[in-house]
């Protein structure tokens, strides 16, 4: 199971679970289907119910105007839910199974041994986070998943598919304003596109203003900067791939950068079928790699 601050969608999430009938994970459907209909069976399987994200019903989830670039022709809604006793709001651009199956069956290619590559893709982008892609807004995660707190269920704050520090406003464990978290999440959507953004109604220190620490894992591919700096971008140099993004630890070496990576790499993904960090983990697993998220940088 992938060690990001994402584990506990699984976990969370009550739709989705495998039907007795059903392979318990991708190597089983895979192993059952052929390679390509593995993938896409299983894909199809785990999307065919609503997220708990998503809310309990399709009145949940609205199509919003859109004012941050590059997600035209995307299929995105803002979504209000209630999950462990908190309540989030979330702006998701949503992933098809039949893409999702391309990205995976495309980056398998990469690999020297596809069916087991793809099968570990399938399974671990789906228990990082539900195949799903946080264009910006809280995630609810309970406390004793990685990157949440001991204290219980815990608010995370997403931009561009990669958790970043949460705005002093917006209380960790708390339930939160609906209005207000939207607010702060949209201001901090801006700032990362380059864009001051106003002062937020109700954040009387301007914590929404700016992005002061970036978290480690890009969803949906779930690989943290090292992995990037190591396998990404055959195109570039790792010198360069490192001066993007920044390496992993300490923290503070982190760039806001690799929120951009993040979104870049969606955005190609959608339009060309192949998803440049998803055949990152690829090139890492092939290579031997296991862990491709979450780290202790204490650890480290």
């Amino acid at each position: 199971m992938l060690t990001i601050a994402v584990t506990a969608l699984l976990t969370i999430a009550a739709p989705g679970k495998v039907a007795p009938d059903e392979p318990a994970n991708a190597a089983g459907y895979i192993k059952r289907d052929g390679l390509e209909a593995g993938v896409r069976n299983f894909a199809s399987d785990k999307l065919q119910h609503r997220r708990y994200f998503e809310g309990g019903s399709a009145d949940a989830c609205t199509k919003p105007i859109l004012t941050e670039p590059g997600y035209e022709g995307i299929p995105v809604t803002d979504c209000t839910y209630v999950d462990s006793g908190l309540q989030g709001w979330v702006r998701l651009a949503s992933v098809p199974a039949d893409l999702m199956s391309d990205w995976i069956l495309n980056a398998a290619k990469l690999c020297k041994k596809p069916n087991a590559c793809a099968a570990k893709l399938a399974d671990d982008l789906w228990e990082s986070n539900n195949y799903s892609f946080p264009i910006a807004g809280i995630i609810v995660e309970r406390g004793n998943s990685v990157g949440g707190g001991s204290g219980g269920a815990t608010n995370l704050m997403f931009i561009h598919g990669v958790t970043v520090e949460r705005p002093a406003i917006l209380p960790e464990h708390a339930v939160l304003d609906i209005e207000l978290q939207k607010r702060c999440a949209l201001a901090l959507l801006a700032y990362s596109n380059g864009v001051v953004p106003a002062p937020v109604s109700g954040d009387p220190n301007n914590s929404c203003a700016k992005i002061a620490v970036v978290r480690q894992v890009s969803r949906p591919a779930a690989v943290r900067q090292d992995i990037y700096i190591s396998y990404g971008d055959p195109k570039l140099t790792k010198e360069q791939r490192a001066s993007a993004s920044g390496p992993t630890c300490p923290a503070e070496s982190r760039k806001l950068n690799w929120l951009a990576i993040s979104r870049s790499g969606f955005i190609e993904g959608w339009k060309s079928r192949h998803h440049p960090l998803i055949d990152t983990a690829a090139r890492a697993i092939d290579a031997g790699m296991d862990g491709l998220g979450w780290i202790d940088c204490a650890k480290q």
